[in-house]
C-alpha cells in the first residue's frame, strides 16, 4: 500500500477489519460467525487463541489486529479489493434507528454509521461538544466534526465513530475519494527582504463533491395545564432543523458567514501513514479531522477553501455563531449526499439542438 493513498479499503486485510467491526459478521454461506472466531473473505475460520500449524498454509487475511491489518498484502488491482470490501459490508447490514428517524432505507454498517447506496447517502451520529452561548468565550474552529478524544477543543461536533468507518460508508454509497489539501513551501527568499521564506502555497483538495447537512430537533416545549376542553395539541411536537455546517460558522472579525463563500466540501479521503514499526494507520482517525475547516491535509471530508491551521501563516478567524449553534449536548445527525452541480451565473445558455432561435 502506498502511504499517501487515500482509499482505506484497498486491501483484503482492511476488508476483514471492516467486516469484524460491523454489528454482524457472516460466512460466505450466510451463517453467523461463532463467538471467538474470525471469518475472512475467503471463508476460512480459526480461533483467535489457536496457534497456527506451521505446515498449514496461512490465510492471506490475518485477523483483526492493527498490525496485521497494515501488513496485509496489496495486489496490483486495487479496485477488486474495494469491491470485495463493499461485498463484505453489504452482507453485514442491520437496521438502524438514528435520531431523528430517517425516511430512506439506511442500514447500519458500524455503530452510529449508516449508508443508503441506492440514494447515495451516508449518515453518522454526533453531538454539540461545547457551550457556544457565552459571549465572553471565543472558540476558534479548525474542524466541524471530530472523533472522540481528538480535536473537541476546536470543533463544533464530536462523534463516537471513526473517520475510517465514515470513509468506508462513503465508498459503499458510491463516492470516489480524492486527496486532501497539499501544502508546498515556496523557494527561499520569495518572502521579500532578509531572504525570508515566502508563504506556503496550497493545492486545493480533490474528490467527489458532497453536500453536508446537520440535522437536529428541538425538544418539545413543556405542556401547559390542560384546559377544561383541550384542543388538539399541534404545538408540542419536536421540530426538525437542517443546516449546512458552514451556516454555524462566522468570521470573528467582520461577521462574514462561511456559507456565503463560494466553497463546498469534497470527499478527500485522508491519507495512510506508515508508522516506525512498519504498520499503517488512517491519518484522520488519530488526527481528528473527520470534517475539516482548516486545511491540515488529513481530512476525510475537506472544505474546498484552503487556509492553514498555523497561526503564523493564517490568522484564526472562524468561530461558532452563538445565535445558531444548538446547546451543549444536542444530538445531531450528520448527513452526506452527492452535491448537485449548479450552473454558473456567467455560463452561456445551452444551444438549441434544432438550431432555432428562442
Amino acid at each position: 500500500m502506498t502511504s499517501k493513498h487515500a482509499n482505506v479499503v484497498t486491501t483484503n486485510g482492511m476488508a476483514c477489519e471492516l467486516a469484524s467491526q460491523s454489528p454482524r459478521a457472516q460466512h460466505r454461506d450466510g451463517n453467523l460467525r461463532p463467538e471467538g472466531t474470525n471469518a475472512c473473505s475467503h471463508g476460512r475460520r480459526r480461533r483467535f487463541d489457536a496457534k497456527p500449524v506451521e505446515s498449514q498454509r496461512q490465510p492471506h487475511c490475518p485477523g483483526r489486529g492493527r498490525g496485521a491489518l497494515a501488513n496485509s498484502p496489496v495486489t496490483a488491482n486495487r479496485n477488486l479489493h474495494v469491491a470485495a470490501a463493499v461485498i463484505l459490508l453489504a452482507t453485514t447490514f442491520t437496521h438502524a434507528e438514528p435520531t431523528p428517524q430517517p425516511k430512506e432505507n439506511l442500514r447500519e454498517l458500524f455503530p452510529g454509521v449508516r449508508a443508503d447506496p441506492a440514494n447515495k447517502a451516508v449518515e453518522f451520529d454526533a453531538e454539540v461538544i461545547a457551550d457556544f452561548s457565552d459571549p465572553k468565550k471565543i472558540l476558534y474552529l479548525e474542524v466541524l466534526a471530530c472523533p472522540r478524544d481528538s480535536k473537541e477543543h476546536e470543533s463544533l461536533l464530536m462523534t463516537r465513530c471513526k473517520p475510517s468507518q465514515v470513509h468506508a460508508a462513503l465508498l459503499l454509497a458510491g463516492f470516489v475519494p480524492g486527496k486532501p489539501v497539499q501544502w508546498a513551501d515556496p523557494p527561499k527568499g520569495s518572502g521579500g527582504a532578509g531572504n525570508a521564506p515566502g508563504k506556503p502555497t496550497a493545492t486545493p483538495p480533490t474528490g467527489d463533491p458532497v453536500k453536508v447537512e446537520f440535522i437536529w430537533t428541538d425538544p418539545p416545549a413543556p405542556l401547559a395545564p390542560a384546559p377544561a376542553a383541550p384542543a388538539a395539541d399541534t404545538a408540542n411536537k419536536p421540530t426538525e432543523h437542517r443546516a449546512s455546517p458552514l451556516e454555524w460558522v462566522v468570521n470573528a472579525k467582520d461577521g462574514t458567514r462561511a456559507s456565503t463563500l463560494n466553497h463546498g466540501f469534497v470527499f478527500a479521503g485522508s491519507v495512510m501513514i506508515k508508522r516506525p514499526n512498519g504498520t499503517e494507520r488512517y491519518d484522520a482517525d488519530s488526527d481528528g479531522t473527520l470534517i475539516g475547516l482548516a486545511s491540515f491535509g488529513t481530512e476525510t471530508i475537506a472544505w474546498t477553501h484552503p487556509f492553514s491551521p498555523e497561526a503564523g501563516q493564517d490568522e484564526p478567524v472562524w468561530t461558532a455563531d452563538r445565535q445558531r449553534v444548538p446547546k451543549l449536548g444536542t444530538k445531531v445527525v450528520v448527513r452526506v449526499t452527492a452535491e448537485k452541480a449548479e450552473p454558473r451565473p456567467d455560463a452561456a445558455p445551452a444551444a438549441d439542438p434544432s438550431g432555432k432561435e428562442k
